[in-house]
C-alpha cells in the first residue's frame, strides 16, 4: 500500500526551547558553510585500514541522541567531511554527540557504488559498539545531500533499521536513478559513482536507490523550496516520510548553523528525545 506524505511549510523557524531565532537566514553558500566556526573533535576513530576510513567523534555528556552524520558532497573526493565541521560542532554545542562518517569517495582507490556504502555500513558498526554501554541513548541517523542518500539506505538496512530511531534527510538524494539522469554538477557525478548510467547498472541502481527500499519508519526529510542542487520535488519519492519544506531556504542552508533549516534540525532532534522520555 502507498503510504501518505504530510508536508509541512515552514514560514516561522521557532528555537528548540520555543522562542523565535532572530539571527536565523536563507540563501547560504559552500564557502559561507565553510567559513563557520568549527572545533576538532573529540577524537578519530578508525574503522579500515585506509585514511578515509574513520569515524570523527564529538562527546556530549547528555542524554540527549547521539547523532551519526554523513557528509555530502556528490560522492566525490573534492569534498571532504571537514567542510561539515561547523555543523557538527554546532550541534555538540547543544548537548549531542555526534559521530561524523569520513568515507572512501569517487576520484579515490576503493571509491564509488559499493565500497562507499560498505564503508558507512563498517562505521555505523563501529559507532553500535561505542554506544553499547549507553543502549538507552537514542539513536539518530542524518546525512546531508549524497550523505542523505547513504543515511536513508543504511536505515532501510535489514541489519541496522532495529537499531534506529529516527532518520533525517537534509536535501537528501531520494532516488538515485532520477538523479543520475539530470544535468546539473552534482547530478553529472552520480554515473562515475555508480560505475554508469541506470540503463547500463540496472541491478546497482536499484540496490542502491532509497525510493525502492523498504523504508524506515520513521523518516523526516528536511528541503529548501529554493535548492537548486536537489530539486524539492525529490521529498516525494520516499512516500512514508514527513516533509519539512523550509521556504526561501537553499541546498547548503541544510548544513549551516545559522540558517533556519539548521533551526528546524534541532527542533526535529527534540522530538526524538522527547519521544524517548514519554
Amino acid at each position: 500500500m502507498r503510504g501518505l506524505t504530510f508536508v509541512f511549510v515552514v514560514a516561522t523557524v521557532m528555537l528548540a526551547g520555543g522562542s523565535p531565532q532572530a539571527n536565523a537566514q536563507s540563501g547560504f553558500s559552500y564557502t559561507q558553510v565553510v567559513e563557520q566556526p568549527r572545533r576538532a573533535p573529540t577524537d578519530i576513530l578508525h574503522y579500515g585500514k585506509n585514511q578515509y576510513q574513520t569515524l570523527h567523534f564529538w562527546q556530549a555528556e547528555s542524554a540527549q541522541p547521539a547523532v551519526f552524520f554523513i557528509h555530502g558532497g556528490c560522492w566525490l573526493s573534492a569534498y571532504d567531511i571537514k567542510h561539515t565541521y561547523p555543523l557538527t560542532t554546532a550541534l555538540n554545542n547543544e548537548g549531542y554527540s555526534v559521530y561524523s562518517a569520513e568515507y572512501r569517495r569517487t576520484g579515490e582507490s576503493g571509491g564509488g557504488w559499493p565500497t562507499t556504502y560498505n564503508d558507512i555500513k563498517q562505521a555505523f558498526r563501529l559507532f553500535l559498539k561505542q554506544q553499547s554501554e549507553q543502549s538507552d541513548k537514542p539513536v539518530v541517523v542524518s546525512g546531508h545531500s549524497a550523505g542523505g542518500h547513504l543515511a536513508l539506505l543504511l536505515a532501510a538496512d535489514a541489519e541496522f533499521r532495529n537499531t534506529i530511531d529516527k532518520v533525517i534527510g537534509l536535501a537528501a538524494i531520494t532516488d538515485i536513478k532520477h538523479y543520475a539522469r539530470g544535468e546539473n554538477s552534482c547530478q553529472q557525478a552520480t554515473p562515475a559513482f555508480m560505475g554508469g548510467m541506470p540503463t547500463e547498472k540496472p541491478e546497482q541502481y536499484t540496490v542502491a536507490n532509497p525510493a525502492e527500499q523498504h523504508n524506515h519508519t520513521a523518516i523526516s526529510l528536511l528541503q529548501g523550496s529554493a535548492d537548486k542542487l536537489v530539486d524539492p520535488g525529490y521529498t516525494k519519492f520516499i512516500e512514508t516520510a514527513t516533509v519539512k519544506m523550509i521556504t526561501g531556504a537553499t541546498h547548503f542552508d541544510l548544513i549551516h548553523p545559522q540558517s533556519e533549516g539548521y533551526q528546524v534540525l534541532l527542533s526535529e532532534l527534540k522530538e526524538v528525545r522527547h519521544d524517548n522520555q514519554n
